[in-house]
This record gives structure tokens, sequence and C-alpha cells, in this order.
């Protein structure tokens, strides 16, 4: 067998190609892996932007559902509070309005008091019970049970006092109505 020479110049170009077949190759590598880095990325930020989206639309739908319930909650607790407070409000005005007349020996022999009703004053929002009684007793304690009624309902305003005091003081009666504010919630 006859060996080819090769010379230095054959070399030179066969090493010149043979680099310049694996940069192409290696390039044309590079190149495709850099397109595909591409396009996954670029799916990727797709991706990630329609899960931020479907996230904000989920979270957006739950919070108008929760608003929606807590709006129903917040009335029907509103309602229930209502419910509570005018029999609440009314046994404590009438348990204060009998301890007072017990405390000056007086007698209450009628009561009545109204369910509380929204008013304004001054820009302050209050709910008003309407209190009306009749008492019999000594005409001396009526005064002392009116002081001490005013004190104990400091935010009372009374309408009206209207006293008969026959010849027995000790069997006098008294009608008065007030009007009972307090700080509506």
């Amino acid at each position: 067998m006859e060996k080819i020479k090769i010379g230095k110049k054959s070399w030179l170009t066969i090493i010149i190609g043979a680099v310049a077949i694996a940069v192409s190759g290696l390039s044309l590598t590079y190149f495709r892996q850099v397109n595909q880095y591409d396009q996954m990325r670029e799916q990727y930020v797709q991706t990630q932007a329609n899960l931020e989206q479907v996230q904000i639309t989920t979270l957006l739908l739950n919070k108008a559902e929760l608003e929606g319930e807590l709006s129903e909650v917040t009335l029907q607790r509103e309602k229930v509070q209502a419910q509570l407070s005018i029999p609440m409000a009314s046994s404590i005005i009438t348990k204060t309005l009998f301890g007072i007349a017990e405390k000056h020996n007086l007698e209450v022999r009628q009561m009545t008091s109204s369910v509380p009703s929204d008013e304004t004053l001054e820009g302050v929002d209050l709910s008003q019970t309407t209190l009306a009684a009749r008492i019999e007793g000594d005409s001396a304690n009526f005064i002392s049970f009116i002081v001490d009624l005013d004190r104990h309902f400091n935010t009372g305003v009374f309408r009206s006092v209207n006293m008969v005091i026959p010849e027995d003081p000790a069997s006098a009666s008294m009608e008065f109505s007030m009007y009972i504010y307090t700080i509506r919630r």
C-alpha cells in the first residue's frame, strides 16, 4: 500500500475545513437552542400572564362572592341586633323605672315605652325611645323621683309632667313622658 503524502497546505486546508464544519455545526446547534430558549421563554411569559389572569379573575370572583355573603350576614346581624335591642332597651328602661319608683316609695300604675326610632340631632345619629308612665304615691316623693329618673337617664328629656294632688297627698298621681336617646350603632 502506498501512503499518500499530504502536504502542509493540505493539512492546513483539512484542519481549517474540519474547524469550519465543527464551528458551523456548533453555531447551528447554538442558534437552534437560542431559538428554542426564546420560544420557551415566550411560552413561559405567556403562561405566567395567563396564570396571573386566571388567579386575578378567580380572586375577583371570590371577592365579589364573599362581599355578597358579608353584606347578607351584616344585614341579618343588623336585623337580629335591632330585634334584640328593642326588648333589651325596653327591659332596661322598665327595670330602671320600677327600681327608681320603689326607691322613692312610689307605685308604677301604667307604663309604655316605644320601639326605638332613628333620629339625627346636630349631625349625631341617635335612637329615640319614648317612655310614658303614671305613678302613684306620696306627692312629697315626686320631685326626688323625677330628679333621680333624670339623673339615671342622663340622655333623657322630659316632654311633659302632670301631677294631680288631692287633699290626701299620699294618694297623689303623676303622669309623665320623656324621650330617651342612645347613640345608634
